[in-house]
């Protein structure tokens, strides 16, 4: 492939994407990839991807003879997820901003495995996971963003954070230590304007939860 894709979508295996977003992050993208079995729900939902990535024990032959057009790169490596599998490959498009459905949900494992991965590209490309109702991405020291009042959001230390300090949340975090299994800023709320957050170690990956 020679282009140079500027938007990305991935679809991943897990939670069916809500159909109208979904072919809304669709149209604004230039290039489609299905990790394995995620090429299920990209035809259930009339989509075809331009490629499909993973060692296709997931994809279903019907779902393989709908995708004729796609290109697909079967790797066997039992060592890395799909989702890595497709993290490896838009590798040569540093620049791409990529949004990833249904790697939340469905199992646990798998959710907590794609989070983690996230962490591995921190600093390095723009990667956004999206679920039905949260919107999920690492975020660096010195984040800001403005919010409505009244935003669900939570910070999930992988696997911790120190020195935690928060402006613009309901309860604020004062030069706190997150970890997990121990404490996570979980369920916290926006009041109107500018999220600051900064810290001193480790990483964070924020969510931003709808309803």
């Amino acid at each position: 492939m020679t282009r140079q894709p500027s938007r990305i979508v991935v679809l991943c295996n897990g939670e069916k994407p809500d159909p109208d977003r979904f072919k809304a992050d669709l149209a604004e993208s230039d290039l489609f990839i299905c990790a394995d079995g995620g090429a299920n729900s990209a035809v259930e939902a009339s989509q075809i991807p331009d490629v499909i990535i993973g060692d296709f024990d997931s994809v279903t032959p019907s779902t393989l003879q709908a995708c004729q057009s796609a290109q697909l790169i079967r790797l066997d490596d039992q060592e890395t997820t799909d989702f890595e599998k497709v993290l490896t490959y838009i590798g040569q498009w540093p620049a791409a901003q990529v949004t990833v459905w249904g790697a939340l949900g469905l199992r646990i494992d798998h959710t907590i495995g794609n989070l983690s991965s996230l962490i591995r590209l921190a600093g390095k490309r723009s990667v956004y996971l999206k679920s039905n109702n949260a919107l999920s991405y690492s975020i660096p020291s010195g984040f800001s963003k403005t919010f409505p009042p009244g935003k669900t959001i939570s910070l999930i230390p992988i696997p911790s954070a120190g020195g935690v300090r928060t402006v613009g949340l309901r309860w604020p975090l004062l030069n706190e230590t997150l970890e997990l299994g121990l404490r996570n800023g979980t369920l916290n709320e926006t009041t109107g304007g500018p999220v600051q957050i900064t810290f001193t170690s480790g990483h964070l990956i924020l969510m931003e939860i709808d309803g």
